[in-house]
């Protein structure tokens, strides 16, 4: 570990929790978070910087990191305002179009080598 820290994945482990983050947030949107998720994770691999078990190893760690947070009672606030604030936004018609996501779904469908 000294001259090789790779392993598990900082990189993997923050994007996949996020996902499962935002999933929670915004659980209609789970099928693309979890994939955008998965995405980010496995760019690890494809940019050369990670082997695989390290990314498989930094999901582990972002999940149980998320699981851990559930015990937060300001995590739990956090989450609870998160989805209050998406919900206001939603209703105030302020979301992303949906070309802009198909336009990123496109492109990270082009650029990567691993299927969903």
């Amino acid at each position: 570990m000294a001259k090789d820290g790779s392993f598990p994945s900082g990189h993997s482990s923050l994007g996949w929790a996020w996902a499962l983050v935002l999933t929670e947030a915004a659980p209609d949107r789970t099928d693309a978070l979890l994939q955008r998720g998965r995405a980010f994770a496995q760019s690890r691999a494809v940019c050369g910087v990670h082997w695989q078990s390290d990314i498989q190893a930094g999901m582990l760690v972002g999940a149980g990191t998320v699981a851990r947070l559930h015990a937060n009672e300001t995590f739990r606030a956090q989450l609870n305002a998160a989805r209050a604030e998406i919900t206001a936004a939603r209703q105030a018609g302020k979301v992303p179009s949906a070309g802009d996501c198909a336009a990123e779904a496109e492109a990270l469908a082009i650029s990567s080598p691993i299927a969903p």
